[in-house]
């Protein structure tokens, strides 16, 4: 038999919700709705990405594939290159998480992890991060692009400072120089894998020589041999040559129609 409330039930159902609880029930449900939209934009990006194999779709493109008004792409970004931006932002953050659920007790085999990890994320999706670090590599956003390798810079900085302290590496040792140097290493490969030039164990092992190459005057001096055989043997695995480029696809000479759209 159901029970009929009792009088201090009652009373706590009738209390009135106060103005600012209602108001942060509204500012929480907004929140997450921003949220879910932004993931459904960057899914819709990244398919986009694969169909078309590159990044020249415009923003009413992915405002339809997304099913959303083509402001609210707009209005959560502010531009195409932002969305791009978002997803190459995403990726390090994935770099991130994985470098930290990996931390090895030897900070030199820590700064090889590294450059290891990022090559394999990026090698692992090659149909999505070619187009998508090729638009980088050509793109003339600095704020972004600054906040972006900034961060990149960083994925090495705990390894480097812990080698300083524990004798790893010399005590002269910057981070912040280093850091520079083994993301340079790690571009200047990159763009090799991003022409199709290296696959992906060719993009890894060149990332990894790099990156022992730079760190062999740093270390200190008795790690180098060891180095220096792990170098030798690792120059064995890569290739003799590089791929052919992997050619562009034609485009299709735009019409007026398609020039207006480009421009949304």
């Amino acid at each position: 038999m159901l029970r009929a409330p009792c009088g201090d039930e009652m009373a706590i159902r009738e209390l009135p919700v106060s103005a600012a609880e209602s108001g942060a029930a509204k500012t929480d449900w907004r929140e997450r709705r921003r949220v879910a939209l932004r993931a459904s934009i960057l899914r819709s990006a990244e398919d986009l990405i694969r169909d078309t194999g590159g990044t020249d779709f415009t923003m009413r493109n992915l405002a339809d594939n997304a099913d959303v008004a083509l402001a609210t792409p707009y209005g959560l970004f502010g531009s195409k290159a932002a969305v791009f931006y978002a997803l190459l932002e995403d990726c390090v953050s994935e770099i991130d998480k994985q470098v930290d659920r990996s931390v090895l007790p030897d900070p030199i085999e820590q700064m090889l992890a590294v450059s290891r990890i990022s090559a394999d994320l990026y090698g692992s999706d090659a149909v999505l991060y070619r187009p998508l670090l090729r638009f980088l590599m050509g793109s003339h956003e600095p704020e972004h692009h600054l906040a972006l390798f900034g961060r990149a810079m960083k994925l090495w900085d705990s390894a480097i400072v812990r080698g300083v302290r524990s004798g790893s590496l010399q005590p002269q040792v910057r981070a912040e120089v280093l850091e520079r140097q083994l993301l340079a290493n790690f571009t200047g490969v990159l763009q090799f894998w991003i022409q199709g030039e290296l696959d992906g164990p060719g993009f890894r092992n060149h990332v990894l020589l790099g990156t022992m190459l730079i760190l062999i005057p740093y270390a200190a001096e008795p790690l180098r041999p060891g180095l220096l055989q792990r170098l030798i043997r690792l120059e064995k695995t890569l290739p003799k040559e590089l791929l052919k480029p992997v050619p562009a696809k034609r485009r299709r000479k735009k019409t007026r129609r398609s020039q207006v759209a480009s421009t949304d």
